[in-house]
């Protein structure tokens, strides 16, 4: 997480949230949304979709950027 400094918090739905933040790199505002894995099953449906994800490049579907694990949530930053 020390990649990115939060802004502020943008939604939050029953699997996990959206904050706004900021690259501290170069100063690019992302879309961090973080989803809680707490199961085997859990943990395979995330990786299943940053990989899904990954490949996708449409005008029209929000790139991901990067993803990683923070403490028991996968975040993907987009």
């Amino acid at each position: 997480m020390e990649v990115y400094a939060l802004e502020r918090k943008l939604g939050q739905g029953s699997m996990g949230s959206v904050h706004l933040a900021r690259r501290r790199s170069d100063g690019h505002l992302v879309a961090l949304k973080a989803v809680a894995v707490c199961s085997v099953k859990e943990r395979e449906q995330a990786a299943n979709e940053v990989q899904i994800l990954r490949s996708l490049r449409h005008g029209n579907i929000v790139r991901l950027l990067d993803s990683f694990v923070h403490l028991d949530e996968v975040v993907l930053a987009m």
